[in-house]
């Protein structure tokens, strides 16, 4: 029997500067459009663009979702040296970080987990990098293959952090990365593995995607996606990554996790034969969703908001939106119709890694309570039927409707393959304890109240280097100013005891105010480091690595 499976820990870097999801939720809040056009530094888009659709070897658009700066990368931190680093598809690289990303909003130091059966799942399709680079074979070393093959990609993170449950990939196309998820929630469920890894990740460096996506007419030639509207011509390319921490809710609740949300439901099948193979089959689309909330024992009337595929092409849309109907809203009051958007809107399509897109907003919308707007919706597509068919998309910032004990939000993702997924997901119901440590786990007796003479608990900040050292320090004084009094003592906490201890370290004690604290932490930070006797009322010291033992004190939970 499956038992109930919490999310616990949550690693992004998406388009927009959406380095964390906090600045992703930022940017849907405030309806921000993250599209722009794939960068110069990836190859020579002027020699690839034409604007005519039937011109070979060319492509009408280059319009994107992209990131920043996809080529810097600590290699030290992972033990990888720099020579091996360059063979390295820039996925494996960002992966790795985000794994790191990830542990680390979950509070798992690394050494805790080490060694255990910790499965990896990872929705991929892109092998740009290494076919790029095949063009020069003499510039291949013994790293190139590990450097770029995709059943390496996932394995590349259970060697980096020295897991031993099951390890691969996953390519399904579109819906490869909720497929991924889909396998790793199973094993959590089935109690066969402590923790699962499930990620997604897609970078754009080829042009050639771009040229087989023009010719077959499926990018959208104003490089803008506009899902469920008259508009929609097509889908926007994009890039990023997402790595999600999965365990099962009774374990997650007895250590103090922070549970993100609740997995209540989890469905994947396949269209099987259609028109063309890259056509959905909205039948097959409705029955996914049937037995999901069947499986799950869910009313669909209960679902407070649906993340759909939403490519904004103009056969997918009217498919989807007929399933959804279908199977989840026909029956809803008038007066309640299924709420529904999609991330491609702000994002553009992640394609293998954009299910996990859609469920990082879906967590987003569950945490905070509110539903952000999915842009360029306008004009609702004609052969949609929104008032007969019960659905309405979300054209402004609103609450989630709460229909039953807990919120409820599903996430669609369909792969141009054929192969449909879906995953519904649960805020923690009343009848459950919060789990944020904030309020109700401390180690024992480690972080109780302190005395007016004793000041604020100590609190440490690490890095693997003296330069990583400063800048975590002058983000953790920014930190402070936000989280304030109230926050103080779960961020102390979380450092000393769900944080790695690294070599580089300050220790800040004896402070009276958390403004004492962040005063002292912004004055070394900003000191040359050159100096001698530089005092900025913090102990610094360089150890050997060091993470709190794997039997630590038990928690003691606290009433709220």
């Amino acid at each position: 029997m499956l038992e109930p499976v919490a999310i616990v820990g949550l690693g992004c870097r998406l388009p927009g500067s959406a380095t964390d999801p906090a600045k992703l939720w930022h940017l849907l809040l405030n309806g921000e459009d993250a599209v722009t056009e794939v960068g110069t530094d990836r190859f020579n888009v002027r020699e690839f663009r034409h604007p005519r659709r039937d011109e070979p070897g060319h492509s009408y658009t280059f319009a994107a979702g992209a990131l920043n700066d996809i080529w810097r990368f600590d290699a030290d931190f992972f033990g990888i040296s720099p020579r091996e680093a360059e063979q390295m598809d820039p996925q494996q690289r960002l992966l790795l970080e985000l794994t790191y990303e990830a542990l680390e909003s979950g509070g798992f130091p690394t050494r805790c987990l080490s060694g255990e059966p910790v499965a990896v799942y990872l929705g991929t399709s892109s092998a740009d990098y290494g076919v790029l680079r095949s063009y020069d074979p003499q510039g291949l070393d013994p790293y190139f293959m590990t450097g770029n093959t995709l059943s390496v990609a996932a394995n590349r993170i259970s060697h980096a952090f020295n897991w031993r449950g099951p390890s691969l990939a996953v390519d399904t196309a579109c819906s490869s990365s909720l497929v991924a998820f889909h396998e790793a929630h199973r094993l959590v469920a089935l109690g066969e593995v402590p923790m699962a890894v499930a990620a997604g990740v897609n970078i754009l460096l080829s042009p050639i995607p771009f040229v087989g996506f023009s010719r077959a007419s499926m990018l959208a030639p104003d490089g803008r996606c506009r899902p469920f509207d008259a508009g929609g011509k097509g889908y926007v390319r994009a890039e990023g990554g997402v790595v999600i921490l999965l365990k099962l809710l009774r374990r997650a609740l007895r250590d103090g996790d922070r549970v993100l949300g609740v997995v209540r439901g989890v469905g994947v099948n396949s269209d099987g034969t259609t028109q063309g193979i890259a056509l959905p089959n909205g039948e097959a689309q409705r029955a996914l969703l049937t037995r999901t909330y069947e499986g799950a024992g869910v009313d669909p009337a209960e679902l407070g908001y649906l993340e759909a595929h939403g490519t904004g092409t103009p056969v997918g849309d009217p498919i989807e939106a007929r399933a959804i109907a279908e199977a989840l809203a026909l029956n809803r009051p008038a007066t309640s119709p299924l709420l529904m958007g999609s991330v491609k809107s702000n994002l553009g399509h992640l394609e293998p890694a954009s299910g996990l897109v859609g469920m990082t907003k879906a967590l987003l919308i569950l945490r905070h309570g509110v539903i952000p707007p999915s842009i360029h919706f306008r004009e609702p597509n004609p052969a949609i039927d929104f008032r007969r068919w019960g659905l309405e998309v979300v054209r402004h910032t609103r609450p989630l409707p709460v229909l039953g004990e807990a919120p409820l939000v599903g996430v669609n993702s369909f792969g141009f393959g054929g192969v449909n997924a879906h995953v519904l997901l649960q805020g923690l119901p009343t009848s459950l304890p919060a789990s944020s440590p904030s309020r109700r786990v401390r180690a024992r007796g480690a972080l109780d109240a302190p005395s007016a003479a004793d000041g604020l608990p100590p609190l440490l900040v690490s890095a693997r280097s003296d330069a990583a050292l400063r800048r975590q320090v002058a983000a953790m004084a920014e930190h402070l100013e936000v989280v304030g009094p109230d926050g103080y003592g779960d961020v102390a906490w979380t450092a000393a005891f769900r944080r790695d201890w690294h070599p580089h370290r300050v220790l800040v004690r004896g402070a009276r105010s958390v403004d004492e604290v962040a005063a002292r932490l912004r004055e070394f930070a900003l000191a040359d480091p050159s100096a001698e006797d530089v005092d900025a009322g913090v102990d610094q010291t360089t150890a050997e690595p060091h993470s709190p033992e794997r039997d630590r004190p038990a928690p003691t939970v606290y009433p709220s």
